[in-house]
């Protein structure tokens, strides 16, 4: 499997689940969280809200790595090229890198 096929993996393992997301910035000498949303996981396609139901009749592959969190806040997955999982103290965790400063990463609330 290729990085961007098991991203996929680990998030649709994880659909239905309470995660944390969070975009930081990293700065050299700091680091700064520059968003950061919590809630349940959810493939768009499975999304029981106005997003989800927008979408429901759209069979197109080019937009299938598209998830929601909380209901609201979406993430686009389909040009993830670089990512990491399970590098958190739980390895329960999915960092994507945006850009060569910029991740994004989510955390599976474990109960």
């Amino acid at each position: 499997m290729s990085v961007h096929q098991d991203a996929v993996a680990w998030l649709d393992e994880r659909d239905g689940n309470h995660v944390t997301v969070s975009v930081h910035v990293d700065g050299g000498e700091y680091r700064a969280a520059v968003l950061q949303a919590e809630g349940v996981l959810e493939h768009w396609r499975g999304d029981d809200t106005e997003t989800g139901h927008a979408w429901a009749g759209i069979a197109r592959e080019d937009i299938s790595e598209v998830y929601v969190v909380g209901g609201s806040l979406v993430l686009d997955v389909t040009d993830v090229a670089e990512a990491t999982i399970g590098v958190g103290p739980e390895q329960n965790d999915l960092v994507l890198v945006l850009d060569e400063d910029v991740r994004l990463t989510i955390v599976e609330r474990l109960s």
